[in-house]
């Protein structure tokens, strides 16, 4: 058995990320995916010859090839991929959907502002109020817990807004059920309701082949069918096992 210095368990789109990132600066990687094939929540299987896509397949945080400063075209730096190559497919649009009332949003934030003063016209000061907070909030500074709930509370004073407000961001990105940490929502507000969501050019499948393609010209090691069945310690280390499945 090899040594690696990192291993990854999972081989979606942060593990094969991760180890690209990892790999091109020369570390020994090994992702173990479980599956026959990469994407975690976001792959593909044929039926009767046909492609058909599974998972979350809207990513987000779209920026323009020239804004190098914006999270997406970082990303692409940091993997070494050209981004300007990298075609994208903007989001039309969407809609967040409750008995009664609904919410259309797209790539420009003005239409959940207009959404909003149309569904919620007492609200839609205090929604802007909202996205005025949220302009001057650091996420990633050191900071104890806070309530995205006590928070939204103290400023829309409408239990639904909140929840059509957090229901994307919350499938998108938390492990909570009924709440999320104040960053995190800051970072999924900016992702989702600000910068928006785009499509990779083709299918998934051509975008997980570009990813694995990518991950090896770095020397990365991708190993399939090998769930992973528990993390032993030895002391402060962990020592590792796979399962290899068979047929």
């Amino acid at each position: 058995m090899a040594d690696y210095q990192l291993i990854i368990i999972g081989g979606g789109l942060s593990g094969l990320a991760a180890g690209i990132r990892a790999a091109r600066f020369g570390q020994k990687v090994l992702i173990l995916e479980q599956h026959l094939q990469p994407g975690g929540l976001n792959s593909y299987y044929f039926r009767r010859g046909v492609l058909l896509e599974t998972g979350l397949h809207a990513m987000t945080n779209f920026a323009p090839p020239g804004e190098k400063h914006a999270p997406l075209n970082r990303l692409f730096r940091q993997l070494k991929l050209s981004r300007r190559d990298f075609k994208t497919h903007e989001q039309l649009c969407s809609e967040v959907v409750f008995p009664g009332r609904s919410l259309r949003f797209s790539n420009d934030p003005s239409l959940l502002t207009e959404e909003i003063a149309r569904e919620f016209p007492g609200s839609v000061d205090d929604f802007i109020r909202l996205r005025e907070e949220l302009q001057n909030y650091d996420p990633f500074a050191a900071a104890p817990r806070r309530s995205t709930r006590t928070f939204l509370s103290g400023i829309l004073h409408n239990r639904q807004l909140e929840d059509m407000i957090l229901l994307p961001l919350m499938v998108y990105g938390n492990s909570e059920e009924h709440d999320m940490d104040l960053a995190q929502f800051v970072i999924m507000f900016r992702a989702i309701f600000q910068e928006g969501f785009f499509r990779p050019p083709g299918t998934i499948r051509e975008f997980l082949a570009m990813l694995v393609a990518q991950y090896e010209r770095f020397g990365g090691r991708i190993r399939y069918r090998a769930p992973v069945r528990r993390l032993l310690m030895e002391g402060d280390v962990v020592q590792w096992s796979w399962r290899t499945a068979r047929r």
